[in-house]
């Protein structure tokens, strides 16, 4: 006679908190899912990990994104088979939710043949105890108790927390961003050296215009030390610091949904709550960088020999044109051309035009006709960092503003007796970011005028500065270059077959139809009708 294989069953394990995996909870609940399956003949299946260790069930975490999620997601594809038992010490291991949400989901068990056991009394909830209706008030009243002392207990915890943040305690906690270590008598907060180094590093190339790919590979090859617990840099750390406003000392204070169980944040930003460890002008710079990258393709040359990438539109058809060597991959001096990527995938037989001509007609424009954003003198690059610097808190001053009026809309009670005042604060320093704005831009307007000798002087820096574009060791040169390119062109639309692209530059309101055919130093600009037309309909499709 054969004997019947026993019965498989699973062990749930979960509790709130990390540091109770230090204590009994973890070895009890082991045990006893053990000991029940000895008694009872059941085969312990350990190829699913039902293990949450720190996860929350009030908030839903567990059954979210937990592992107990992952179990329902078995029994509802038939993995974990009908008959197959659930083991747990007691209900609220399973969930501390509203008591109905709690039942919905012990219902969803028991519908798929899952039988549930509360290891703490044995009981079995199955399809033939759920027409019981005492033991079904028994488990209603339980789910009930345990949402109760958590809901109370979650309660005693956010008022702790609020009281914390009422008082703009030094230290909230000792969780902080991992190049700060909090001060043991909780007075605030003090800079580790060698990880605060390393963001630093990663500012300054970032505003310097390198990628993310370049400053992780440099970072590895020398070694830099990592801000975090990881070991190695990769790509994805680098954008977290840039935008990381803890870097300028700003804290957000944060509160999590009780439905969703995400954090969010909640009232005004702390400024000055962290040491900062790199200056606001800096954070502001290197995020503009980063926006500015943002709305170009991906970078696929290292050494930054295409300067317009992403910025040159063909003016026959309307696609993006490209950079193709002709003298090797290798041979940055090379013969080259930008081609119409339509033309490059036989769509069109748009003409082409000269690397080297094309090249070194923007470049001069550049140098001579936005020569204030180009040229390297102190003053100018004080001006427009300061205008750039200013355009960012005005934006964070209106964001403020809009998310006290929030508030105030919400009646978030904890924030009223300071918002009046924050508001007042907020709305005085967008007056005085204005008039500051109007004074920056009137002083760089004055700076295109001032002299009469700056396109000569411009065009002594233009013969240097491409002469080191196309050394092939100018490697940081050529993307800091770039980074000045990307802040001055909107949009170049190039027109090969009439010898001529429409340049649009982001600081200057008027279209300017320059010619590609003329030796240096030698072109006129125009404001030919037709072109300028017929690139704005570019325009509109492609910014």
């Amino acid at each position: 006679m054969a004997i019947a294989a026993p019965n498989t069953a699973y062990s749930y394990i979960r509790f709130s908190t990390r540091k109770q995996a230090e204590g009994e909870s973890l070895r009890r609940q082991t045990e006893l899912a053990v000991k029940y399956a000895r008694k009872h003949g059941l085969k312990l299946d350990t190829t699913l990990n039902l293990h949450d260790l720190g996860v929350s069930a009030y908030d839903r975490s567990n059954a979210l994104t937990g592992a107990f999620s992952g179990f329902m997601s078995a029994v509802e594809s038939g993995k974990v088979k009908r008959g197959s038992y659930l083991l747990v010490e007691q209900f609220d291991r399973m969930s501390r939710a509203k008591p109905l949400v709690a039942l919905r989901q012990l219902e969803t068990l028991i519908s798929a043949g899952i039988r549930v056991v509360t290891l703490q009394d044995e009981k079995i909830y199955d399809e033939d105890s759920a027409d019981d209706l005492g033991s079904l008030m028994v488990s209603l009243a339980i789910m009930a108790r345990a949402h109760d002392e958590s809901a109370t207990k979650s309660k005693r915890i956010g008022d702790a927390w609020q009281a914390k943040r009422n008082r703009r305690e030094a230290v909230l906690t000792t969780e902080c961003p991992s190049w700060l270590a909090p001060r043991a008598d909780r007075s605030g907060f003090d800079i580790i050296e060698d990880k605060a180094s390393s963001v630093r590093r990663v500012f300054e190339m970032t505003v310097g215009g390198y990628g993310n790919s370049t400053i992780v590979r440099l970072a590895n090859t020398e070694g830099w030390t990592h801000p975090g617990r990881a070991k190695t840099w990769n790509q994805s750390i680098i954008s977290k610091l840039v935008r990381n406003r803890a870097c300028i000392g700003e804290y957000q204070p944060q509160k999590r949904d009780s439905e969703t169980g995400k954090k969010g944040p909640t009232g005004s930003a702390w400024t000055g709550h962290y040491p900062s460890v790199v200056s606001d002008e800096i954070f502001t710079l290197a995020n503009a960088a980063k926006d500015r990258k943002a709305k170009i393709p991906r970078r696929r040359d290292s050494h930054y020999k295409n300067l317009f990438q992403g910025l040159l539109t063909c003016g026959n058809c309307g696609s993006s044109m490209v950079r193709k060597n002709k003298g090797g991959v290798t041979v940055q001096n090379g013969y080259f051309i930008y081609m119409c990527s339509h033309r490059v995938e036989h769509v069109t037989r748009c003409r082409s035009s000269k690397g080297v001509e094309l090249e070194g007609s923007l470049l001069q424009n550049l140098y001579l006709y936005g020569y204030s954003h180009m040229r390297t003198d102190e003053e100018s690059q004080r001006l427009h960092a300061q205008d750039v610097v200013l355009n960012a808190e005005l934006a964070e001053n209106k964001a403020a503003v809009a998310r006290m009026l929030d508030i105030l809309v919400g009646r978030d009670i904890a924030d009223l007796p300071q918002l009046g005042d924050r508001l007042q604060a907020a709305e005085a320093r967008i007056k005085e970011i204005k008039a500051q704005l109007a004074l920056t831009k009137a002083q760089i307007s004055q700076l295109k005028l001032a002299d009469s000798n700056v396109q000569e002087m411009m065009r002594n820096t233009f013969d240097i500065d491409y002469a080191r574009m196309r050394d092939n060791d100018e490697i940081e040169f050529r993307a800091q270059l770039r980074e000045k390119i990307l802040s001055v062109l909107r949009r170049v639309v190039v027109f090969p077959h009439r010898g001529a692209a429409v340049v649009l530059y982001r600081h200057i309101p008027e279209a300017f139809v320059q010619p590609l055919d003329s030796q240096l130093y030698d072109m006129q600009m125009s404001t030919d009708i037709e072109l300028i037309e017929k690139a704005k309909t570019y325009l509109k499709v492609t910014d």
